[in-house]
């Protein structure tokens, strides 16, 4: 398993990945055209989706009730 760093303040995890320079481009252009505050944000928004379409509604909805209370600045 890859490294990875825990903020154990709020549990949020830090990793690092590797793609294509022209799907980060694509990133960015959706952050400065508003859609998203971050790359971050698109990046959760993307992991979020491909878990609900892949691993369909029981596990979504924990995985929702944990990004709902962090997009709403709450602790998980």
């Amino acid at each position: 398993m890859s490294e990875k760093r825990v903020n154990r303040k709020n549990n949020w995890v830090t990793i690092s990945l590797h793609m294509p320079e022209v799907l980060l481009e694509g990133l960015d252009m959706l952050v400065e055209a508003g859609l998203y505050t971050s790359r971050s944000e698109a990046m959760r928004i993307a992991v979020r989706d491909l878990l609900k379409r892949e691993l369909k509604q029981e596990f979504f909805k924990i995985v929702n009730d944990v990004v709902s209370g962090v997009n709403r600045g709450g602790e998980t």
